[in-house]
């Protein structure tokens, strides 16, 4: 039978990966637009891919340090180095703060005019920040857990 912490620890690190996937999946779908639609801006379409171009890098770019993190956490799982869960909380954190202006945006637009392609943006940021937050609680209860 599997120990308490030995099952928080796959939890964990479960959480980590699929909010770093999420993460990378979002931005590769900004970065090709793929699934999310900006038909809404008729005329202007194209004019996105300045803001979603440096969206979709830092999304894909924080999603891969979390997972490096991640990797590094496991290689030093008995150390349990203060290093990788300080840039594992880092990244995440920053993770949660890069959501807040697309969701608030699909938001907006989703308030003037409901279609979906809108309601896909607005769900696929709500969904990444169930699962940064998840993954942050995830984290901090494994972490006080190994102390």
């Amino acid at each position: 039978m599997m120990g308490k912490m030995a099952k928080n620890s796959l939890v964990s690190v479960f959480m980590v990966i699929l909010t770093s996937c999420c993460s990378i999946l979002l931005g590769l779908m900004y970065l090709f637009s793929f699934w999310i639609d900006f038909g809404f801006l008729g005329s202007e379409i194209g004019s996105e891919t300045s803001t979603t171009g440096l969206w979709d890098s830092i999304s894909i770019g924080l999603g891969i340090v979390l997972l490096l993190s991640m990797i590094l956490d496991v290689k030093v799982i008995n150390a349990r180095g203060k290093f990788s869960f300080k840039l594992s909380m880092i990244t995440a954190l920053l993770l949660i703060l890069i959501q807040f202006p697309p969701l608030a945006l699909w938001l907006m637009i989703n308030l003037l005019d409901v279609n979906n392609g809108e309601l896909i943006g607005l769900g696929t940021h709500l969904l990444l920040l169930i699962l940064i937050i998840g993954c942050v609680y995830t984290i901090v209860r494994f972490n006080k857990e190994v102390k």
